[in-house]
């Protein structure tokens, strides 16, 4: 039994990709080690409580940016750990980290999820701090982990990470949770739209998920078409508006960001098509989430998704921010048979399942022995 600390920015019951990919490791993890997990505290979550199996303990942060905080007292705490594991990024605790490390020589594990997206003043902040800690931390770390290997190659650390230290370890994803079945509408909650095709969107509302381009094309898509977006936060607000604007409101529907996995599950189970428009993504859970559902994916062809999705065989893949190629790729979709879609979804399942948790945990153990 090793004692495991685990660090992330943002974790359960918070929505986010990278916390997910966290809570799904360390409640795992948990059934043969001595975990804990670090991460901010917000408000009106306990300082530390048990989950699952495993600590979570959530430090108030000196000043908080979004999901940046500049965290107190945890080198400290770091101080009786085999291995520490690092999501990045996390600004505001890299330092400690570092810190800790030098001084107690744990091993350390860091998961390169993606490059964080900012502007303005948080850019230059982000600039400072790259440039202080986080080559520091690349340095020191004994494995660097990456879910895709391409969107890696082009990461803005990741040509600098010691080849040796660098190990392809995709993320999981519950695909028995996560599975083809009939569509239960009353645990959706928006009626039963059964008549309409859905359009699936899911993730946070930033710009880089680019949101714009499906409430763009909808209105070129046939009536019965109906997007949903499952997410909230950021620019939710410029994208309501946007809706308005276009006259599309009686045929786009915001779920806003607070929606639990039974919901979200039956979701993907009603979609015609899942669309992830992204302009960058470093892995895509939603892929695979959705293809684990039999949901037939449509993907911005970038580093990240079409690692997951091969185009014409287990979903599709269209030109990043290409309007008229997604539009018709849509109408594809939209138009496909029965048995063209039975054949895609039945592909789609089979490929989710190399994405088990069983295996990313069981892999995730082989990683930490090994250092």
């Amino acid at each position: 039994m090793k004692k495991i600390a685990h660090i992330v920015s943002t974790f359960w019951p918070r929505p986010g990709g990278m916390g997910q990919v966290c809570f799904e490791e360390v409640k795992r993890l948990a059934a043969n080690h001595d975990v804990s997990v670090f991460t901010l505290r917000y408000h009106g979550l306990n300082e530390e409580e048990p989950v699952a199996g495993f600590t979570v303990k959530r430090i108030k942060p000196l000043f908080r940016l979004g999901d940046a905080g500049m965290v107190r007292g945890l080198e400290k705490q770091l101080a009786d750990f085999d291995v520490v594991h690092v999501h990045y990024p996390f600004y505001g605790a890299i330092q400690a980290i570092t810190a800790a490390e030098k001084k107690y020589g744990f091993k350390l594990v860091v998961t390169y999820h993606m490059d964080a997206q900012v502007s303005g003043v948080k850019k230059i902040l982000q600039s400072i701090h790259d440039a202080l800690w986080d080559g520091w931390l690349f340095s020191l770390a004994d494995k660097v982990l990456t879910p895709d290997k391409e969107y890696f190659a082009l990461a803005k650390f990741g040509p600098r990470v010691t080849a040796g230290k660098i190990e392809v370890l995709p993320n999981g994803v519950d695909t028995d949770f996560f599975r083809p079945g009939a569509v239960d509408w009353a645990k959706i909650g928006l009626g039963d739209l059964s008549d309409k095709k859905i359009i699936l969107f899911v993730g946070n509302l930033l710009a880089i998920k680019n949101l714009n381009l499906l409430i763009k094309a909808m209105i070129d898509l046939p009536p019965e078409a109906l997007l949903v977006v499952v997410g909230g936060g950021y620019e939710e607000k410029k994208y309501r508006a946007l809706v308005r604007r276009l006259g599309l409101s009686e045929r786009i529907i915001f779920t806003g960001g607070d929606i639990d996995r039974d919901r979200l599950a039956q979701l993907y189970r009603s979609a015609t098509a899942v669309a992830i428009p992204s302009l960058s993504e470093s892995f895509s859970l939603v892929a695979v989430e959705a293809m684990a559902s039999g949901a037939i994916v449509a993907g911005s062809d970038i580093p990240g998704i079409r690692g997951r999705v091969a185009n014409n065989v287990d979903g599709f893949l269209f030109p990043a921010n290409d309007l008229p190629a997604w539009v018709a790729g849509l109408k594809h979709i939209l138009n496909l048979s029965a048995d063209e879609r039975r054949i895609i979804s039945e592909r789609a399942r089979a490929s989710s399942l190399k994405y088990s948790l069983s295996e990313h945990v069981k892999n995730l153990e082989r990683i930490y022995s090994s250092i």
